[in-house]
């Protein structure tokens, strides 16, 4: 890692940061201070919450709260300017600033596919480390445990099934990829939804195996049908409990009959 950083001396460095890495994240942003020139910005759901508690460490110059796409890009683009910047929160002669909010992204199909080609070393990864895929944000159920709503709300916002569709071409054809992951929080929240990815996977005739997550309450044995039609080797259930009374303090939303 030091060799890379004091090698590409990068004009900025980010980190995504979940509550349990962020001593890892520390000790990595020291060093990317003590060999190089960077500037550095965290972003993700550890900083997204406590900003002012992250810039509180003298060697991260910008936290990006929330969606950090454009936050990230306009940042690259005035790293000077950060005043201007939705979504940042930054340090200014000892004070800590945070912009207002940045509004969320409507239509997730203007966002590009993941720039996977510019991971370093990407032709010694396996097939299944690039085979993750997001085709979702946002969830919107109350469970105590997860922070996705900090970062995405409570309103789920869908890419199209098409947009899906050309990702999963893109990948197949790049890395040769056959097994993929869906890694949204509930990926058949919409049924109308999956049954759009799953319709155009069989049609399009891709030869493609893959896993997903969601709830009990968020399946049935027509959809399960399909899904496998179209693939799918996996399902993971959010379970949490098989006590009531857990269910009920983590505000689950679901039963024990439910889940068996």
């Amino acid at each position: 890692f030091v060799k890379l950083i004091t090698k590409l001396n990068p004009k900025l460095v980010g980190f995504s940061v979940p509550s349990p890495y962020a001593p890892i994240a520390r000790r990595l942003t020291k060093l990317v201070k003590d060999n190089s020139s960077s500037l550095v910005i965290w972003g993700g759901v550890h900083p997204t919450i406590l900003p002012a508690d992250t810039l509180k460490n003298n060697e991260v110059d910008f936290v990006g709260r929330g969606e950090g796409e454009y936050t990230f890009l306009e940042l690259i683009e005035n790293p000077s300017k950060p005043e201007n910047i939705q979504g940042l929160s930054y340090k200014k002669a000892g004070e800590i600033i945070s912009n207002p909010a940045r509004p969320l992204i409507q239509n997730l199909d203007e966002l590009p596919f993941p720039a996977k080609h510019l991971i370093l070393g990407v032709d010694k990864f396996p097939p299944i480390a690039l085979s993750n895929i997001f085709t979702t944000r946002g969830c919107p159920y109350n469970c105590i445990f997860c922070a996705s709503h900090e970062l995405w709300t409570r309103k789920v916002r869908y890419r199209s099934a098409r947009n899906i569709i050309e990702e999963i071409k893109s990948l197949q054809n790049t890395y040769n990829i056959k097994r993929f992951s869906f890694e949204d929080d509930s990926l058949t929240v919409s049924e109308k939804f999956i049954r759009e990815i799953c319709d155009l996977i069989i049609k399009e005739k891709l030869e493609i195996k893959w896993r997903c997550e969601t709830r009990v309450d968020l399946v049935n044995d027509e959809m399960v049908r399909l899904m496998k039609a179209a693939g799918c080797e996996d399902v993971f259930l959010g379970i949490e409990s098989g006590n009531e009374e857990t269910l009920k303090k983590i505000k689950k939303g679901i039963t024990k009959e439910q889940i068996e």
